[in-house]
């Protein structure tokens, strides 16, 4: 329903984009941002975000898809994510999954290597990060190891 969208999405803003529960109240549309901490404290404590999900999958999978389709039935979607974090949002949605040309294909630039490196480190999700970059979450995935590894070797070396 509409209502435990706008609940797991204020969830999803507060308990894990640290979003304050007034700004997460204004983008989910409740009433106050008390109404909003209390709803996103009761889906955390009631892990009712996963119980929309089916009973044989991992409740963590149930759990991010479910936010994320809180999150575009409030009308939060990639471009508003793009925009909480300050980077370009995708230009645009492609058809089909096997057409990925315009977001592979281009070379990874220095401010989204620090973007990654930002919102990995501060625990974010590889699918948050990868609708946030415009990339595919294996780009995302190789890109991290990458730097990983580059920053391991480059720390040995000192």
């Amino acid at each position: 329903s509409d209502r435990q969208a706008r609940r797991i999405a204020a969830y999803w803003l507060i308990e894990r984009q640290g979003w304050s529960p007034a700004d997460a109240a204004a983008a989910t549309g409740f009433k106050s941002a008390a109404t909003a901490a209390r709803w996103a404290q009761q889906v955390a404590m009631t892990g009712s975000a996963a119980d929309s999900g089916e009973k044989r999958r991992k409740p963590r999978a149930a759990h991010a898809r479910a936010i994320g389709d809180a999150l575009e039935q409030v009308g939060f979607g990639s471009h508003r994510v793009a925009e909480h974090f300050h980077v370009q949002p995708m230009s645009q949605r492609h058809a089909s999954e096997s057409d990925k040309e315009g977001l592979t294909r281009r070379p990874w630039s220095a401010q989204e290597d620090a973007q990654l490196l930002h919102m990995r480190n501060a625990g974010h999700d590889i699918r948050l990060i990868a609708t946030a970059l415009g990339r595919t979450t294996h780009g995302v995935e190789t890109r991290w190891t990458r730097l990983m590894k580059r920053l391991a070797s480059h720390n040995q070396a000192q």
